[in-house]
């Protein structure tokens, strides 16, 4: 192996919405190298997958690792949060897409990127905005996790019904008022209503998912609303070009069990690793819906799953031609394994003037 340290950017990228705040990861510049651009899930983490309180370094992990195979990354914050403009409140799909459009032609512009090959690797909601960018650029290739073919909706559904099932199997007091006051019916109601109250003509620019509060914003969820499930399953049949979709049996995001719909389409490779999670690590204790961020954080210090890595360092070398992982610094490989370096605070980024590169890490 060739020792190539790591190297991470960080840049300020001109979108439609404005500014985009985003890291690049590489290890050679003096070679053209794939695109790969990384789609976070929803909620509040920024372009590393850290929130306050909640630390694990997962895309920040990825970006490594798929540097490391001889990939030109880049991660960014979403649309209205950290380091990128715009107003999170009123956000919608569209600009979701738009941002990733922005991004793309930005590292087109890079002269160590191999222009003609951009790759998409989507995680939770990201791999909906994956397929759905992926009808209005040429991408060649699209990595789905946690995710692949399931619409907000049905992420929601098995959400819902996966808390109810682990509310109610408690033991005690606890237990006994779920197996009273909750159900599976009243769950799948309370998604219903969500999208119902987004979908009315009069509906405010935010929208109550439950009366226990968090709104979102009206046009986000019209716009997951209109989106089903079969239909993204047909936007990926119809792409025709190599997509791996992964997930866990584990995964308390997304139902391992939507994946049976790509079965017999030649162009998409299907991975469901046993007893792993939405952040693509083994557990090794039984799953627990309400204290899984603990679970993720504690988690993120262990490498991802050893199958699953063996899986997508294949789906790669089809593009990069199979090379060797590059050997880097410790504080790499310690990244890449799934080791959480100590930072100051919930972003390890700085912020960058546009067009303009700054030293990040990792």
């Amino acid at each position: 192996m060739s020792k190539i340290i790591v190297k991470g950017r960080n840049v300020a990228i001109k979108g439609k919405g404005g500014r985009i705040g985003a890291t690049i990861t590489f290890a050679d510049k003096d070679k053209t190298s794939p695109i790969v651009v990384i789609i976070g899930d929803n909620g509040a983490t920024d372009r590393d997958g850290n929130a306050n309180h909640f630390h694990t370094d997962l895309y920040r992990n990825f970006a490594a690792l798929f540097a490391s195979y001889g990939c030109l990354c880049v991660r960014y914050d979403k649309h209205g949060s950290y380091e990128t403009e715009g107003d999170a409140s009123v956000v919608s799909l569209d600009d979701y897409v738009n941002d990733v459009i922005s991004v793309v032609e930005y590292m087109k512009t890079l002269p160590y990127a191999d222009r003609d090959c951009v790759l998409l690797f989507g995680h939770g909601e990201g791999c909906i905005v994956a397929t759905l960018a992926a009808q209005k650029i040429d991408v060649q290739g699209m990595v789905l996790v946690g995710g692949a073919g399931n619409c907000l909706k049905d992420m929601l559904y098995y959400q819902n019904r996966m808390a109810v099932e682990n509310y109610r199997s408690k033991k005690g007091l606890i237990g006994l008022l779920g197996r009273i006051g909750v159900s599976q019916e009243k769950a799948r109601y309370e998604v219903e209503r969500f999208f119902e109250r987004a979908a009315k003509k009069d509906a405010p620019p935010q929208t109550e998912f439950s009366t226990s509060g968090g709104y979102f914003s009206t046009a986000w969820v019209k716009q997951h609303g209109e989106l089903t499930s079969s239909a993204l399953v047909d936007m990926i049949e119809a792409y025709g070009k190599p997509v791996l979709a992964i997930t866990g049996t584990a995964d308390l995001s997304a139902d391992y069990n939507f994946l049976e719909a790509f079965k017999g389409m030649k162009h998409v490779q299907i991975y469901t690793p046993a007893n792993v999670n939405h952040q693509l690590r083994e557990l090794d204790s039984p799953n627990d819906f309400f204290n899984s961020q603990l679970q993720y954080v504690r988690l993120a210090t262990q490498p991802i799953h050893d199958g699953t890595e063996d899986v997508l360092y294949d789906w790669f070398s089809m593009f990069t031609g199979g090379e060797a992982v590059y050997e880097a610094d410790e504080e790499t490989l310690r990244a890449m394994s799934g080791a959480v370096p100590e930072a100051p605070g919930a972003s390890s980024v700085g912020k960058a003037a546009e067009g303009e590169e700054k030293p990040a890490d990792q």
